[in-house]
């Protein structure tokens, strides 16, 4: 397990894969990576983006149901720095 900045733990086999898909996603679509933040910050939040909804399902980012699994949740709020065109991802684990 390992601790992110707001002191939650992860197992690190799914830190390193959902931060690849997190910057995937970054080359495919800026729309889709603030939709998925928006949605980690917000569970109520919908995604009606169809092109947002496919790329964030492809690297699977979010769950058929649009939801979003509780480990990749903490991974995206921890990493996600800027927002909008700023948005961008840096590796969430917090220093000892």
């Amino acid at each position: 397990m390992v601790t992110l900045h707001d002191g939650s733990q992860v197992p690190e086999p799914a830190l390193a894969v959902t931060m690849v898909a997190l910057n995937s996603v970054l080359t495919e679509g800026l729309r889709a990576a603030n939709d998925l933040l928006k949605k980690c910050k917000d569970p109520e939040f919908q995604i009606t983006d169809d092109s947002s909804k496919k790329t964030l399902k492809k690297y699977q980012l979010i769950e058929e149901d649009g939801g979003v699994h509780d480990t990749v949740s903490k991974i995206v709020v921890n990493a996600a720095r800027g927002n909008g065109v700023f948005l961008h991802f840096l590796n969430p684990v917090k220093k000892a």
